[in-house]
């Protein structure tokens, strides 16, 4: 299974990310959005995202690589990424 548009990938996995990017943001989940832009919109840099990884792989135990996640522009990629390796491992 491919999660290819926003939106796209299990509902539990969409909110389940949002939340965390609201928590190590402290910002209120409502500002978070599928398009929200990681560095213009949620100020993700290098050190901040490394830790949000580590956060992404314990929280949905998954391996996700910082290389990886460098590509990110979006919520909605960040999505993606983590519902397509879910689903590559089988979990659900």
């Amino acid at each position: 299974m491919s999660y290819l548009v926003p939106g796209g990938c299990d509902y539990f996995i969409e909110q389940q990310v949002m939340v965390l990017l609201a928590e190590h943001f402290s910002l209120p989940r409502r500002k978070i959005r599928f398009e929200s832009r990681a560095l213009e919109d949620l100020g993700i840099g290098d050190a901040e995202m490394v830790e949000l990884v580590a956060r992404l792989n314990a929280a949905f135990h998954i391996e996700l690589s910082v290389d990886e996640a460098g590509r990110w522009r979006t919520v909605a990629d960040m999505c993606r990424v983590v519902g397509n390796i879910r689903g590559e491992s089988g979990e659900r």
